[in-house]
């Protein structure tokens, strides 16, 4: 295999240990729900525009605040971020 890629027999053993980041396997857990959401819309057919609103605000509060990290919030989530700031008030 190293022949075939042109890489030192030491850089491919490395690489093959190699353990993935917890940070890079949030990214890819987000963007798989990311195209599950996309999905969703591309083939829902909302009633009326408020049957819209509801499937949003349910994304909105029931994943995406409830579990998405923010960096801007020191890689909390606004749930978490809420709770420290009643705990603090």
């Amino acid at each position: 295999m190293c022949d075939v890629l042109d890489v030192p027999r030491s850089t491919y053993y490395k690489a093959m240990d190699k353990t993935i980041p917890n940070r890079d396997q949030e990214n890819h857990n987000l963007t798989g729900r990311i195209l599950e959401i996309y999905e969703e819309v591309n083939h829902v057919q909302y009633i009326n525009y408020k049957s819209t609103e509801l499937a949003l605000f349910q994304y909105i509060e029931g994943w995406y605040n409830r579990k998405r990290i923010h960096g801007s919030i020191g890689y909390k989530t606004p749930r978490e971020m809420e709770e420290l700031h009643s705990r603090a008030v």
